[in-house]
């Protein structure tokens, strides 16, 4: 697998959108800002991608160890992503947990593309596939978005012994959000919750929706698109609500929002998501 270190130069790019050439030339510089400084022919060159909508330039380098996919910004030249398209490389360090140096190490990377500005990054875990895997979520004030399709974050993967990058995305655009200040408290929502899904069990004819065995109920918050809506809404999360068959084993745990402006109960129905009975 190649290695991609040091620092990506990304300069923004005045006036006019770069040309063919200006794109392969991009391409090869923000590679060789990464650590890539030998030649690196050109294998093909496309002014479309399909990870982006924006007018863009797709650079298909070769490199000693396989080719490199660099998808630019025509205008500003930013990278859009990258990947390698060859496998990563396999490692005897496949149970190696992630360290304090893993997540310093991905902070770098994403620091380096120009992408580190309001995000928050989820605990890593261990080497999946020959890779870390680092997801770094989007943040409006401090708050993150609990929508998983699209997770609204930047992902990125990186070798564990060389520290090398293997893919990069980055989070598709925020939509407005409706505010980042609660009218309605915590503790209001979670009530609200906790009521719905008692009620939710005594239907399903299943016990108490509150299973001590994972803990108490908490309401997090923080925004959720609703697919169809332009402004994304603050609400408050309830976590470790359960509705289970017995008093060990959870039938499911229901994500449920209350909107955190006008007190309307959520119970989202998104793929993303999952159904609920």
């Amino acid at each position: 697998m190649f290695t991609l270190l040091c620092a990506v130069c990304v300069m923004g790019m005045p006036g006019a959108d770069l040309d063919g050439e200006d794109a392969i030339a991009k391409g090869q510089k923000v590679l060789a800002g990464l650590g890539l400084t030998e030649q690196m022919p050109l294998v093909s060159l496309q002014n479309h991608h399909y990870i982006t909508k924006e007018k863009c330039w797709s650079v298909t380098l070769g490199t000693k160890q396989g080719p490199v996919n660099i998808v630019l910004n025509a205008h500003t030249g930013k990278p859009l992503f990258i990947q390698a398209i060859t496998t990563p490389a396999r490692t005897r360090l496949t149970n190696l947990p992630a360290t304090s140096k893993t997540s310093g190490r991905a902070h770098t990377l994403l620091h380096q593309l120009g992408y580190d500005k309001d995000v928050v990054m989820d605990p890593i875990g261990g080497v999946q596939n020959g890779v870390y895997s680092a997801v770094f979520r989007r943040t409006v004030h401090g708050l993150t978005f609990f929508n998983l399709n699209p997770t609204y974050a930047h992902s990125l993967w990186f070798e564990p012994e060389s520290g090398a990058i293997n893919h990069f995305s980055p989070s598709q655009p925020l939509p407005e959000v409706s505010d980042w200040k609660p009218k309605i408290s915590a503790k209001q929502a979670l009530a609200k919750i906790t009521a719905w899904a008692a009620e939710r069990a005594k239907i399903k004819h299943r016990q108490d929706a509150i299973d001590p065995t994972f803990g108490q109920p908490m309401a997090e918050l923080g925004y959720w698109n609703i697919t169809g809506e332009k402004t994304a809404r603050l609400v408050w999360r309830g976590q470790r609500v359960y509705v289970t068959y017995g008093r060990i084993l959870p039938m499911g745990a229901y994500t449920v929002f209350v909107d955190a402006l006008t007190g309307e109960l959520i119970v989202p129905n998104d793929p993303g998501m999952g159904e609920y009975p």
